[in-house]
């Protein structure tokens, strides 16, 4: 569908206005560019577009997303990163990571939070009960994979409170697939 061919292309928009960020990043400090990458130019660039379309059903172009963002951190920092260490680095600072968010991690429980906020409004303004999103059900699905099959919080469903048990998985995930050296 067109609305489909229109937010792969949003999606493919998002990856290279990373990459043409990360070669002006490249020329400040290293600080100063991660302080950058993760209050503006990573996700926050691109959240908009997480709660407002199923994003989340396109995981191939928001996997391409999680690596440009990838490798534009070990460009800044100068090291390369492996699969463990871009988990760690991709969980928010309160859970030990550096706060670079992985728009995969997000796209479920971005587009539930804000399908769930306007409900009330939209019910008002159809004149039905409960208005239903074609893909509510697919988000919650793929919400819950990630939440290595956890109930949806029903009495809880902002966005921060849904990333929140999403990055709780992924950082149980990611200690237990750790070596006991591995671990700080």
């Amino acid at each position: 569908a067109i609305g489909q061919c229109a937010l792969a292309s949003k999606l493919d928009s998002f990856v290279v206005s990373v990459r043409m960020t990360c070669q002006k990043l490249n020329m400040l400090d290293s600080h100063r560019a991660l302080f950058l990458l993760r209050t503006y130019f990573g996700l926050p660039k691109v959240l908009h577009l997480l709660r407002t379309s199923p994003t989340f059903m396109f995981m191939d172009k928001l996997k391409i997303a999680d690596a440009s963002l990838r490798s534009c951190l070990s460009t800044i920092l100068n090291i390369q990163i492996n699969n463990n260490q871009w988990s760690q680095a991709s969980l928010p600072i309160n859970h030990g990571g550096l706060g670079i968010r992985a728009p995969s991690d997000i796209a479920s429980s971005a587009f539930i939070a804000s399908l769930t906020s306007c409900l009330p409004l939209v019910s008002v303004l159809l004149g039905v009960d409960s208005p239903f999103h074609p893909e509510f059900q697919r988000a919650c699905l793929d919400w819950q994979q990630r939440c290595s099959n956890s109930p949806l919080p029903i009495e809880n469903l902002s966005q921060k409170h849904l990333t929140e048990k999403v990055f709780l998985a992924k950082k149980t995930k990611l200690m237990e697939s750790l070596f006991d050296t591995e671990k700080a």
